[in-house]
């Protein structure tokens, strides 16, 4: 089953019953593709999206799983990062992008549509930082690593929404070349 963000985890992004009786439901569907779960709260793109950086998102996750497996059928993850289709006020500040860019058009936040911002261009330690490599604040904190080995889904997809298609590349591995101003 194709996945479809159905935005039903509440600000938390914690996975709970309403969206395990959904998955549940479609077990028989054949595979299962979650929809676009958050690495972590700076790339998450969408109001109420589930996300897999913390311990009761990871329980979340479990009941989920264990109600489609208790059916049948068989789901995989489909993690995510929006990069430069994130706004701050889902919590998770300035995006962070391939390059120095705004989206177009308008993002869904939880007061409603509004303008993107403009992303900065992500160094080396970002994306370590991001996928959980490196020590971080702990309001950043993403230990995808961690959370995902203890996720009860056997695969796991990475959808990197916007990094992918940024016009342009500019991903530095030292933290002074990040600091390029944007020219937008």
């Amino acid at each position: 089953m194709a996945p479809l963000t159905r935005a039903r985890s509440g600000k938390d992004g914690v996975p709970n019953a309403l969206m395990a009786a959904y998955y549940a439901q479609r077990a028989s569907a054949g595979l299962i593709i979650s929809e676009a779960t958050g690495i972590s709260r700076e790339g998450l793109g969408w109001p109420n999206a589930p996300g897999l950086w913390n311990d009761d998102q990871v329980e979340g996750w479990k009941l989920v799983t264990d109600a489609v497996h208790r059916s049948k059928g068989r789901i995989v993850a489909q993690l995510w990062h929006m990069g430069r289709l994130v706004h701050p006020d889902l919590g998770g500040g300035q995006p962070v992008s391939a390059s120095c860019t705004t989206a177009p058009d308008f993002a869904h936040t939880y007061e409603g549509k509004k303008p993107y911002v403009a992303a900065r261009a992500a160094s080396f330690a970002d994306i370590q930082r991001i996928i959980g490599i490196t020590p971080r604040p702990r309001e950043m904190r993403s230990p995808l690593a961690s959370t995902a080995s203890r996720f009860t889904v056997p695969t796991v997809t990475l959808s990197i929404n916007s990094f992918a298609t940024a016009p342009t590349s500019a991903l530095t591995s030292t933290a002074a070349q990040s600091t390029i101003a944007c020219a937008s």
